[in-house]
This record gives structure tokens, sequence and C-alpha cells, in this order.
């Protein structure tokens, strides 16, 4: 499991580190209109392949991560799920072409069907079986390799504002080159022969699918819904300046809730198989390591909003670090939600449970967005999206408190917060030195970590011994090579 997480960290902070390197130049070069228009076309796309996917992801992952040891079982899983997803693919697709002829918001039918191929890509790729046999290696070395291709082609070809659609090409050949390495390696993976055509009952899965595609639909709401409606009420530049926001705060947030899905298919074999213990510690773990990291994380990114905003995107977009700062404390709560549904509910299937807090929170979101955005902009959009997220950590927190295991970690909470008052205290006297934000952060986050190992932090210390294991780990293996 130790492996596993170090896998999928480090697969999020690459994907992380792409946009921090990616951002800031396409940001100068495609302008803030442009980049209105891609992220608002790329998140519609994201939310029709929502209802493509049908919740096929998640449930996907679940029931392969149970049935993990045995082949002939989740093969034929595999197929069922595939074929459904194409199915729902093509139901999809004759909804674009409909908003294509129909709809006045979306006559860039280029954009709109390059961006669209994601879709299929999604599709066939398959990626729930590679996160259910938690093959998290394999996964961190082809995201890697795409993303460096991205990286590359971005800078030689994307020059001006009129290279909007080469940079849509360049984004779109990541998603379609992992998906085609997905198909190369889960040859081996199934067992083809379990894969019967004739014995396919599809029907089963439509009430247990139809269930986990409205909570995964509710759960993608934020960052993707959100984007379209203020784009649909306001101009392309406030969704610009929200859009490289809520960007900022995503990346964040994937980052600290990298561990989430990925360890889902354990939580699901955990539970399955009544492993009460080792569910118990694994929970634990978790808590204490999103304490740590989420509380930092969240006060970094409220001091630094407008450093953070001009550094990655130019000052441009200055405008936006006042949505960025209304992100930074929800990051807390939203990265603590997704832990409760995908560690938590999900694998005790708690479903609707979990569908009533995402509806309403949503229907929240909806009624506030659409009152507060014509009175305030993308800062009323940020506004809503804070208010609707605290009632659902809440609702989360209070209605599924006979679920939720119970939290241990009270004094490295403590230590926590003593780091965070030490880190007030650290970045306000280096605001007065004039040093660069990079370096203000970098003194900051070390000092922090300092801290924290210096109070005996376990959380800190647990980290530590992970680091040093695999240094010693690495170094074995060059002297044994050595040897030979």
């Amino acid at each position: 499991m130790k492996k596993n997480l170090i896998y999928s960290v480090l697969g999020v902070v690459f994907q992380t580190l792409f946009p921090l390197i990616v951002y800031p130049y396409i940001t100068r070069v495609l302008g803030v209109s442009n980049l209105g228009e891609y992220n608002f076309y790329a998140s519609t796309v994201s939310y029709l392949a929502l209802f493509s996917g049908f919740g096929i992801s998640l449930y996907g992952t679940k029931e392969i991560g149970k049935w993990k040891d045995d082949k002939a079982a989740y093969s034929k899983v595999f197929g069922e799920l595939v074929t459904l997803n194409l199915i729902m693919s093509v139901i999809v697709y004759l909804l674009i072409i409909a908003l294509i002829f129909l709809s006045p918001s979306y006559q860039n039918y280029k954009l709109f069907l390059i961006t669209s191929i994601t879709i299929l890509a999604n599709a066939i790729g398959a990626e729930y079986l590679f996160v259910a046999l938690e093959k998290q290696k394999f996964m961190l070395i082809r995201n890697v390799v795409f993303k460096i291709l991205s990286l590359v082609l971005i800078f030689l070809f994307v020059k001006d504002e009129g290279d909007l659609l080469v940079y849509a090409l360049i984004m779109l050949l990541s998603t379609a080159g992992v998906s085609i390495t997905n198909i190369i390696n889960y040859r081996n993976k199934i067992e083809w022969g379990a894969i019967k055509i004739k014995e396919f009952h599809l029907a089963v899965y439509l009430l247990p699918l139809l269930q986990v595609f409205i909570m995964d639909a509710l759960i993608h709401y934020y960052g993707m819904m959100d984007i379209v409606i203020l784009g649909n009420m306001d101009t392309t530049e406030s969704v610009g300046y929200y859009s490289v926001a809520s960007k900022i705060y995503a990346l964040s947030y994937s980052l600290l809730a990298s561990t989430a899905v990925p360890l889902l298919p354990r939580a699901a074999y955990y539970v399955e198989h009544k492993m009460e213990g080792e569910y118990s510690t694994m929970v634990q773990k978790c808590y204490d390591i999103y304490l740590l990291i989420i509380a930092f994380s969240a006060f970094v990114l409220f001091f630094y909003a407008e450093d953070i905003i001009v550094l990655i995107s130019g000052e441009e977009f200055r405008n936006g670090y006042v949505a960025l700062r209304l992100f930074a404390p929800v990051l807390l709560l939203s990265s603590f939600c997704n832990f409760f549904i995908f560690e938590v509910f999900y694998p005790k299937n708690r479903n609707k449970f979990v569908l009533i807090g995402l509806f309403t929170s949503i229907v929240l979101n909806l009624v506030l967005s659409l009152f507060l955005i014509p009175l305030m902009s993308f800062t009323g959009a940020a506004i809503a999206f804070v208010i609707s997220y605290v009632y659902l950590f809440l609702f989360f927190l209070i209605g599924g408190r006979g679920e939720l295991p119970k939290f241990c970690g009270f004094n490295d909470l403590l230590k926590d917060t003593a780091g965070i008052v030490v880190c007030i205290a650290i970045c306000m006297a280096l605001r007065h030195t004039g040093l660069h934000v990079l370096i203000q952060l970098i003194v900051c986050t070390t000092l922090f970590v300092f801290f924290e190992l210096l109070i005996k932090n376990k959380t800190a210390i647990y980290f530590q011994q992970l680091i040093w294991n695999k240094i010693k780990e690495i170094k074995v293996k060059n002297e044994t090579k050595s040897a030979y």
C-alpha cells in the first residue's frame, strides 16, 4: 500500500507541475478570452464525459478491486462495462451534434469536436482497470511520458492567439495517448475467454450504475458546471479569471486528494472481507496525512493568493486572486468530503446518503450562483462555491457520524495548528524582505517541516521514515549492481 500511495502522490505531483510550467506560458500567449473559450468547451466536454461514463469508472474501480484475485470474474465485469461505456458514448455524441446545430453558445464546432474526442478515448482506455488492480507505477510512467511530450509540443507549436486549436489538439494527445497505451497493456490483464457477448447481462448494472453516475456527476459539478454556468451568464473574461483561480485550486485539491480513488479498491476489499482492523488503520493514517498537508496548503493559497495568480498566469489575470482566496479555506473541507465519499460511504454502500448530500449542496450552489453572478460576476460564483461546500462538509460530518471511523489524532492536530501559527509569523516577516515569492514559499515550507519534526508530529516522522527507507532501498540496489 505504501508504494502505491507514493506512486499516486508522485503522479499527481507531476500532473501539478505540468500546468505550473505550461499555464504561465499559455495564459500569456492565448490571452484571457481564448483561454476562457477553451476552458468553457473543455468543461462542457468533461461534464458530457460523465454522462458517457455513466459512473462506470467508479463502479468498475470498486467491483474489479473486490474481485482482483479472480481474473475470470473481473474480466467478465470489464467486458460488460466497456460495452456499456461505448453505448453511452454514442448517445453523448448525438447530443454534441445537437448542441452544435441548436445552441448559440457552441458555435466553435472545431474546438468542440477536438475536445470531445476525449469521450471516446476514455471509453476504450478503461483507466479504472489499472486503478482497481493497483498498477500505480505503470500509470505514473505512462502519464509522465505523455505529459513531457505534450509540454515539448506546446512550446514548439503554440506561439500566438491564433494557435488555440493547436493547443486543443496537443492537450487531446495526452488523453488519447494514455488510452492507446492502456489498450496495449490491458490485453494480458484480461482473461478474454471469460468475455462472452451472448452471456452479457447489461441490464443488471443499470440501477447501481445510475446511483454511481449521479454521485459522480454531482461530485464533478464543481470546477466544470460552475464554469459553464458562469460562461452562459457572464463574459469570457470573467470565465478566464475564475477558471485560472479554479485551476490552481483544483491542482492543490487533486494533489491532496490523490490517495482517495487509488485507495478505493483496497477500502472495498477490506470492507467486503470484513477486515475491520486493517480498514481502521488505513482510515486513521489518511486522517493524519490530510490534516498535516491540507491545513498548510490552504494557508499558503490564502496568504499568497495574489502572488500565485500573477506568478502562474501573469498580471492580466491578477483579478482572479479574490476567487482563489475564497477557495483556499474550502480546500480542507472539499478534501475531507472527497475522503468521506471514497473511503467511507461508498465502500459501505451508503450511496443514497452521499447522493442526498451532493444533490442538496449543488441545488444550493445553483440557486446562489443564479443570484450572485449577476451582482458580483465571478466573485459571486466563488462565494456560492464556498457556501455550498461548507454545507456539504457539515452534512457528511453530522449525518454520517455513525459510519465515520473515530478520529484519534488530536495531539497531531494541535501540533499542525501550532505549525500554521509559526508559518503566519514567518510569512509576515518574509513579506518585508523583498524576496521572490518562490523563495518565500520554499523557506516557509522548509521551516514548517522542520518545526513539525522538532515537535515530533507523528505524521511528519512517518513521512521522514518513508523517505529514508526509500533512499536506503535505492542505495542497496546500487551497491548490489556495483558488486556485479
